[in-house]
């Protein structure tokens, strides 16, 4: 994959080697407003749907969000949409802004983190045989 990001020409190329789609193009024809919050968002969707999500067909990618419900929870289906649509509320899509970076932290970092401690402080249930959970590990299990 060949990627080259900064000016107002920048081009990328699938890694099949498909069509180049401008930075411009995507921004102006399509509203992506940072190109890396939405390819983020894009890889999330496609960890969620358990598919490739091909990230230049941005009607399907918004299409697949919108409809998008994940088994890891609403937060990562919120964190999903919102790294797609662009949607933080401040008025700069630059990265190097400390507004921008605050709301990212707040509106996917947290909640993620926070879906992930969830994941880990679930008791597994397992059918069968009887389970006991080990409190003094959490990756150990014992079989009665």
């Amino acid at each position: 994959m060949e990627i080259r990001v900064g000016s107002d020409g920048a081009t990328d190329t699938d890694m099949d080697g498909g069509s180049m789609v401008s930075e411009d193009e995507l921004r102006y024809t399509y509203g992506v407003r940072n190109q890396v919050l939405y390819r983020l968002g894009v890889a999330l969707l496609s960890i969620g749907l358990w598919t490739r999500v091909k990230w230049e067909d941005v009607g399907m990618v918004r299409r697949k969000a919108e409809s998008f419900d994940s088994l890891g929870g609403k937060r990562y289906r919120e964190a999903v949409r919102r790294l797609i649509s662009g949607e933080f509320g401040v008025d700069t899509n630059r990265l190097d802004d400390e507004r921008l970076q605050a709301e990212i932290h707040r509106t996917i970092v947290v909640p993620l983190e926070k879906r992930a401690g969830l994941h880990r402080q679930k008791k597994p249930q397992w059918p069968g045989k009887a389970m006991r959970w080990d409190d003094e590990t959490s990756a150990t299990f014992v079989l009665r």
